[in-house]
This record gives structure tokens, C-alpha cells and sequence, in this order.
């Protein structure tokens, strides 16, 4: 179907090539709807040009992308829309500029070519459907035939060695650099760690979930690309479309939806409530109260939009003051007093305060829901609220360290909801349970020969910290920066070298915990590579408990990381009551 308005070709179709240039030759814009398979298995191309921003996606963005994927592929109408992708490039040419979309695109590039490198040795999988999946997935990293290139991506120089060598090149995602990880670019260390993060996920699966997944990604997720004919003016259409967007005020918006959608004559109370409460928390803080205003009222996640969810939820057509009054004005005031710390008094107010500091940490907000739903329903002074948060505190720290699906994660805490709602005593709720798996998960990672590079790393060596008994505030590598105790690199003449033999068993240490400790900026540098003997006093004048805890080591050898990361990760689960076994 095509559609013409104001000199722009619409051209909707969900599998085949964009149609010849109509409007006397003179339509420069090309809008089409494809399917992922359609998109790069075009007879075209693509590159990032130089000055792209850097892919910029950690192992968070990554395991979300993949879990809205599959929980997309499990939803009743299995289809999935991944948005637009800009295009600078003419109609007929065998290549083009990836103008927007580029984190997308990459790691769908990386998805094809882990599974593709998964399917070709999974012997559980018929062969004659391997062979075919594995086929079809290179055929969307392979360049066109008859191209000058090798890939149909090209990333920026800086990194297209690096990706075609550990993605693109069959068997590359399988494979780790040899050398040293500390000495690769920032942006290559991102593209190891998600590469690294989506094949633990895509690996775990069974051939027939992946075989299905491959399906859905390739047939049923589709995208909008829109292509214009000259690159130059693709960049400036994108550019002028993202600094003429208005600003997005998520409680402003909300108030307009949600307050006028009341019956009249409750409008005036509401709006003043709104603003009351708004002056408390500011503009962002009420946007979140909203998100967890809708968590606690549901049993399952939802995509739909905010705003339309919560007048259903909350029947706001009818009792819009009933609920600013019972819900939004008590909720908002106890989102104040977490954030103040203001929990209770004496020395139960002191342990809440320090694990709603322990919680602060995490890279998200979903443990706030549950909190709400326990203290506007039991009250800061119910017998159980201490053990709530500690519960609360390690429920949402071994989800973290897990790196348990983020998705799994926000279901986790709308079923806390109900359970902080319906329980009075936490130790029978289910809902705060952390099961074997999550435990075995949360294991693997600490005990990772690359724990430095996890997402989680600067957060937990900050924890351990203060179990140890201060804490040293945010790890920014400035201010405070993680020291390997074992060098990364160690000269020749260095006495390690009799503890540790070869290069390939010092790089199997050197990011583990336990040769982890903490250092000011200056600290670091005068520890720089010394041997053992000089840094142990450094470690032990830092001021940093991690460090001084390492310093009571008489030697540092392999047998010390090992028995230190097991002592350290004891360290962090002794407060949650958790066992290592």
C-alpha cells in the first residue's frame, strides 16, 4: 500500500524491497515497514560513520532487549515492533549510512551471530534444521554478494577489527582475547561484556526454544526504516527532530490525564493534592510514585501506556478523589520519608536507614513498590517492618548479582506487592524467598575469572566494604578506584612472577575478587605494579577496610585470590543468612 503526503513516499510492506523513486523522481524520503529478515537481508550494506557515537549499551540494555523479545514471542499476537532505523543513501546503492538505530542493530548482529555459532555445534537440534538455521542467520551478518565488503554491518574503524574478529566471523563469540582485557578501548570492552552477557543467555535455552526464537525474531519483529537520499540531509531531518521534541514531563503530562479524566467536581482537590505532593518529591519523584502506584495494583508486567492503565486500575472516572485522598497523598508522603530515611525511630530507624542505603546502590527502583505497599498497609511500627527490609534489601541484591532477566526482576516485585500486602509474617512469604537458582546465578558471577568487568563489580566490592565496617562511598575510578593486588601486566623482574608462572594464569587472576581491593586515585598510582611486599603496606595505611583485610596476608599467591574470594563472598551473604553451598 502506498501513501502520498506532502512529497513523502510511504511505502508499507512487510517483506519485500522499497518500490523505484515515484513523484516525478523527486520523493526523498522512503518510509518502510520490514521484518528483521527483510531489513538485513537486503542486496545492500550498511556502515556506521566515523563519528557515531560509540556503542554505548552494557549487559542490562542487552538482557532487557532479549527478555522483551522472548516475552514478545510468548504474547498471544507474536509480533514485536523494535522501532525505526535512519538510513542516508539513495535507493540504488549497494550500500548505506546507519544514520539511527545503531545500538539496535549491533546487538541484533551479535544475537545472529551467537546463535548462528550455537546452532552449528548443537548436536540435540535435527542437522538438516542446524544447517538451515545456522545458514540463514550468517546470511544476515555476510555481506550482499557481489559487495566490496566483507560484512553487511561495518562498525566504526576503531572497532571493526575487534567486532568482525569476536562476532562476526564464525566461531568468533565463542572465542576471548588473548591479551589482557585492561588494555582494550572502552568500547570494545562493551562490546565483550554484552556479547558475553547475550550468549549466557541465548546458550542456556533449549535447541527448540531457540529454533522458535530465531522464527519470531526474523519473521514476526519488524521495524520502520526510513531512508533518505542524501546522508547529509539524514543527519540534519534526525537532527532537527530530536532538538525541536518537547521536553517530556512525565508528572505534568500524567496530572493533565489522570486528574481530568476525574468526575468535575473533584478536579479542584485533586489538582491541589497533586501539587502538594509534587512539591515534596519534585517532578521525577512523582513519576516514579506512578510506576509503582500501578505495580502494586497488578499481578503481572505491562507494556501498556501509564497514564490510561492507572485510571482503569484505579477507576478514576468514579472515585478520582478516593484515590488521591487513600492512595496517591499516603503513598507520596512515605516515598518521602524513604527517601529521607525517616523509617520509625531509635535503633530500628537505624537499620532501615542503612539498608535503604544498601539499596540506594542497585542501578534500579522496583524494590520501592513493595516498600510502599508494606508501609501504607502495616505501618513503620508493625512488628515485622525491620525484617521486611532486610528481606527486601536481599531480595533485590541477589536478583542484581544474578543477573537475574530484568524482566523476571520487575515480576518478582509486583508479586512482592501482593505478597508485602497479604503476609504478616515475612519469613512465610514466597514472594521474598531467593531460591537455589538465583543463589547458584549470583555465584557464578562472583566467582567469575572476569568479576572486574561485571556491571555489578564496583557495587558489590562497595558492599563488602561496608560489611567489613566503613563505606567508601561510590567507586568512580577517580576519587576511589579498584586496585588489582596482582598487576595486571607484571615486569619480568617482579617476584609474582614465582607465584603465578606464565602470563595465561596471571589473566586467569587478575579480575577475580579476591585480588580486588579499593585505593584513592594518588594511592593507586604510588601502587602502580609493585611487588607484593611494597603494596601490602600501601593497602594496609589506605584507610579502605577491603584493603586493609588484604593487607593481612602475608603473600599474595594464587591459593590467597582464591581462598579470599570465597572469604569475601561469605562476607556479603552473611547479613541476608544465605549459604555459599
Amino acid at each position: 500500500m502506498n501513501e502520498y503526503k506532502s512529497g513523502l513516499l510511504l511505502q508499507l510492506s512487510p517483506d519485500g524491497e522499497p518500490g523505484r523513486r515515484t513523484l516525478d523522481n523527486q520523493g526523498y524520503i522512503r518510509a518502510i515497514v520490514l521484518t528483521v529478515e527483510a531489513l538485513f537481508g537486503r542486496n545492500r550494506s550498511f556502515n556506521l560513520p566515523w563519528f557515531q557515537r560509540a556503542f554505548a549499551w552494557r549487559e542490562p540494555q542487552v538482557a532487557k532487549f532479549v527478555a522483551d523479545l522472548l516475552e514478545a514471542m510468548r504474547a498471544p499476537n507474536r509480533r514485536y515492533s523494535l522501532g525505526q532505523v535512519w538510513f542516508g543513501g539513495s535507493a540504488d546503492a549497494d550500500k548505506s549510512a546507519l544514520v539511527d538505530g545503531h545500538q539496535r542493530t549491533i546487538t541484533l548482529t551479535m544475537m545472529f551471530a551467537i546463535l548462528r555459532d550455537q546452532v552449528a555445534i548443537d548436536q540435540q537440534q535435527p542437522e538438516a534444521e542446524r544447517k538451515a538455521d545456522s545458514r540463514r542467520l550468517h546470511a544476515l551478518i555476510a555481506a550482499p554478494v557481489g559487495s566490496d565488503l566483507p560484512w553487511r554491518l561495518t562498525p566504526q574503524a576503531q572497532v571493526a577489527d575487534f567486532f568482525q574478529t569476536f562476532v562476526q566471523t564464525p566461531g568468533g563469540t565463542v572465542v576471548s582475547p588473548g591479551a589482557d582485557l585492561d588494555d582494550l578501548t572502552p568500547a570494545e570492552r562493551h562490546l565483550l561484556a554484552c556479547r558475553d552477557q547475550l550468549r549466557s543467555i541465548l546458550t542456556a535455552w533449549s535447541p527448540l526454544t531457540r529454533h522458535d526464537f530465531i522464527e519470531f525474531v526474523l519473521t514476526r519483529c519488524f521495524l520502520v526504516s526510513i531512508e533518505v537520499d542524501d546522508e547529509d540531509e539524514a543527519w540534519t531531518m534526525l537532527g532537527i527532530e530530536q532538538t525541536t521534541r518537547l521536553p517530556h514531563d512525565i508528572s505534568e503530562e500524567s496530572k493533565i490525564a489522570l486528574v481530568y479524566s476525574m468526575p468535575a467536581l473533584e478536579q479542584d482537590q485533586a489538582n491541589l493534592i497533586w501539587e502538594q505532593c509534587q512539591s515534596k518529591l519534585g517532578c521525577s519523584g512523582i513519576g516514579e510514585l506512578l510506576q509503582h502506584l500501578r505495580s502494586a495494583k497488578l499481578t503481572k508486567r505491562s507494556t501498556k501506556p501509564l497514564d490510561g492503565e492507572l485510571q482503569q486500575l484505579y477507576a478514576l472516572n468514579r472515585s478520582g478523589l478516593e484515590f488521591m485522598q487513600g492512595v496517591f497523598q499516603p503513598n507520596a508522603l512515605t516515598l518521602d520519608a524513604i527517601e529521607k530515611r525517616e523509617i520509625s525511630t531509635g535503633a530500628v530507624k537505624a537499620a532501615i536507614s542503612q539498608q535503604l542505603e544498601h539499596l540506594s546502590w542497585l542501578d534500579h527502583r522496583q524494590w520501592v513498590a513493595p516498600a510502599l505497599v508494606w508501609l501504607t498497609k502495616k505501618g513503620v511500627d508493625h512488628a515485622e517492618t525491620p525484617r521486611f527490609f532486610a528481606r527486601l534489601d536481599r531480595l533485590a541484591w541477589m536478583l542484581r548479582l544474578a543477573g537475574t532477566d530484568p524482566n523476571e526482576q520487575e515480576l518478582r516485585f509486583i508479586k512482592a506487592c501482593a505478597g508485602a500486602e497479604r503476609r504478616q509474617l515475612i519469613d512465610k512469604c514466597p514472594e521474598f524467598a531467593v531460591d537455589n537458582k538465583t543463589i547458584t546465578a549470583a555465584l557464578t558471577v562472583l566467582r567469575s575469572r572476569t568479576f572486574y568487568l561485571k556491571h555489578m563489580a564496583s557495587r558489590a566490592l562497595r558492599r563488602i566494604c561496608a560489611t567489613l565496617g566503613d563505606d567508601p562511598g561510590p567507586i568512580d575510578g577517580i576519587q576511589i578506584s579498584v586496585e588489582h593486588v596482582l598487576p595486571r601486566r607484571p615486569s619480568k623482574d617482579k617476584r609474582c612472577w614465582s607465584h603465578f608462572g606464565s602470563a595465561d594464569v596471571v589473566l586467569n587472576h587478575t579480575d577475580r575478587l579476591g585480588n580486588l581491593a579499593l585505593l584513592t586515585g594518588p594511592q593507586n598510582r604510588a601502587a602502580d605494579r609493585s611487588d607484593w611486599k611494597i603494596k601490602r603496606d600501601i593497602l594496609k595505611a589506605s584507610g579502605f577496610s577491603l584493603s586493609v583485610e588484604a593487607a593481612t596476608n602475608t603473600q599474595w599467591t594464587q591459593q590467597t585470590i582464591e581462598t579470599r574470594t570465597e572469604k569475601l563472598i561469605a562476607l556479603l551473604f552473611a547479613p541476608w543468612g544465605l549459604s555459599m553451598a
